[in-house]
């Protein structure tokens, strides 16, 4: 296979594609984008497969972009197009992949031997999506030092770090800079530990961030029925959708659970749902109310297209693999959230998590014991139910004491 031009695997890439039930029209585009890299990659003296061609292929268009010379979706194009062609080459066929924004940052040297050899070290009980996390925050701050011109550790000098912090913190919540801060510092704790790296940053990564903590917001009934109002259950994605939003708003399931239900999580002669929390490593068994049963059902019957997929909630196009991340259940709530009365912005509770908050304050309002609602929420120890309290107002109002028997004796309180 290595002895084939890289223009003869075309055709055997778009076999491997039709195979996931991709539209004509997709096929005939991917076509089109996948000879144009084709074309570059004989302009750049590629003809054959060489090992390394896409990270080289990433870095050309990567700076392309970056100077203005090549649009975003072209950038993604390519990109996708040269990552089926590489995976083709190795492996002698082709599988659907999101490829996530952080390869963007592409690293050379021992920039990047370092951090591939850090997240290898990793211990596998982390979950897949905290190492993402650590990737991204590492693979950005260790883009930003290359940019500046730094090709190894020895040149990096403490104002770099420093200067990288403060411009990150006019681009972050204080959260989000804290946990940088907390991936990039054991990462540099890995690198003195390991002899790659002599000055200990990780001690200058001490720093503390003040953390403002606040109440968030919620989805209340009448707004949960205002977006169910809006999703067409006469098609396939609003059967999906409805069955998803309701699931949320009658178990508190969180969406990283909802997206990894299995079809045979649902026992349906006992009317329940066994879950294994993807946060805690829980396994938690809920009932299967009416209206998410009857949700379910319906999208499984009649509106979930015929694949392989385990996964209860495939994805409406082609390919049909699972949902792959809790963004795409945030988009879906916006979307029908846009076409009610509901207010929104920004950062205000209202997303998708919201339904789950919204459930432990009906709850709690319900006058549903905490252990109770630990159980029904997953909850491994009482703090983690506490927020669920505090949106309760009404009632936390009538716990105020007056000051009426409390002396005043400074006037301007008087």
């Amino acid at each position: 296979m290595e002895q084939m031009l890289l223009r003869e695997k075309v055709s055997l890439i778009l076999d491997c594609l039709r195979e996931y039930s991709y539209s004509g029209e997709y096929i005939n585009t991917f076509r089109r984008r996948l000879n144009q890299v084709v074309e570059h990659y004989t302009a750049m003296g590629i003809i054959h497969y060489t090992p390394g061609q896409y990270e080289k292929y990433l870095f050309h268009i990567t700076d392309e972009y970056a100077n203005g010379r090549l649009r975003l979706d072209l950038f993604w194009a390519y990109r996708k197009c040269a990552y089926y062609l590489d995976e083709y080459c190795r492996l002698g066929y082709v599988e659907p992949k999101m490829l996530v924004q952080e390869s963007c940052h592409v690293l050379r040297g021992i920039f990047k031997e370092s951090l591939d050899a850090y997240l290898s070290s990793l211990s596998p009980q982390i979950k897949d999506s905290t190492i993402a996390q650590r990737r991204y925050a590492i693979q950005k701050h260790l883009y930003r030092l290359q940019e500046l011109g730094h090709q190894s550790y020895e040149s990096i000098k403490a104002h770099d770090i420093q200067g990288y912090f403060m411009h990150l913190s006019t681009e972050l919540s204080n959260k989000s800079l804290n946990q940088n801060r907390l991936h990039i510092r054991q990462f540099y704790i890995y690198l003195s530990e390991n002899g790659l790296f002599t000055p200990n940053w990780a001690s200058f990564l001490d720093f503390k961030i003040v953390v403002q903590e606040k109440i968030q917001g919620y989805l209340t009934t009448e707004e949960i029925d205002a977006i169910l109002s809006q999703v067409r259950t006469d098609t396939n994605t609003g059967k999906r959708d409805y069955a998803i939003i309701s699931l949320a708003r009658t178990t508190g399931l969180r969406g990283c659970d909802i997206i990894n239900l299995n079809l045979t999580d649902i026992d349906w002669t006992l009317g329940s749902i066994t879950v294994c929390q993807q946060k805690t490593g829980v396994n938690i068994q809920l009932p299967l109310l009416t209206e998410s049963g009857e949700a379910l059902k319906e999208y499984i019957l009649y509106g979930r297209p015929k694949t392989d997929c385990p996964k209860i909630f495939v994805r409406a196009q082609a390919p049909y693999t699972a949902l792959r991340s809790t963004a795409s259940l945030d988009a879906l709530l916006r979307k029908y959230q846009k076409c009610t009365n509901c207010t929104s912005y920004p950062w205000d509770g209202k997303a998708f998590h919201g339904t789950r908050r919204g459930l432990g304050r009906d709850l709690v309002r319900a006058g549903v014991p905490v252990t109770s609602i630990m159980q029904i929420l997953g909850h491994s120890h009482m703090d983690s139910s506490k927020p669920y309290m505090m949106l309760n107002t009404s009632e936390l109002k009538e716990c105020a004491l007056d000051f009426a028997n409390i002396p005043v004796e400074r006037g301007e309180l008087t």
